[in-house]
């Protein structure tokens, strides 16, 4: 019972840090693909946010219990990193940021 414990455990840390990754290699890309593959990806992500109803990795986290049913992953991680509950709607604020972030960077690595 402590392996399936521990191995749930370790799991749901790779979920988390493997989400963190993602949203930092989105808000990075323009600095390795061009605009058009950006914004394609932006638009697929968006997508699938939408047909999913939330990302998969969250769904994922959310199965495994190391995501509360009542936060979204944004909100997680704002209160694991820095102690601060955020609401929904400020999840989806910082969401959208990361989308405008990730685009500024693509249209000024390409100067």
């Amino acid at each position: 019972m402590k392996y399936r414990t521990k191995y749930r455990k370790f799991v749901i840390d790779v979920l988390f840090w493997l989400h963190i990754l993602v949203i930092l290699f989105a808000v990075l890309m323009g600095l390795f693909v061009s605009l058009p593959l950006v914004l394609l990806l932006i638009f697929l992500h968006r997508i699938h946010l939408t047909f999913f109803k939330e990302c998969l990795l969250s769904k994922l986290q959310r199965r495994l219990r190391g995501l509360p049913s009542d936060m979204s992953f944004l909100q997680f991680v704002s209160f694991k990193f820095f102690g601060k509950k955020i609401s929904l709607r400020q999840s989806y604020y910082l969401d959208y940021g990361f989308v405008l972030c990730s685009t500024i960077v693509t249209i000024l690595s390409s100067f």
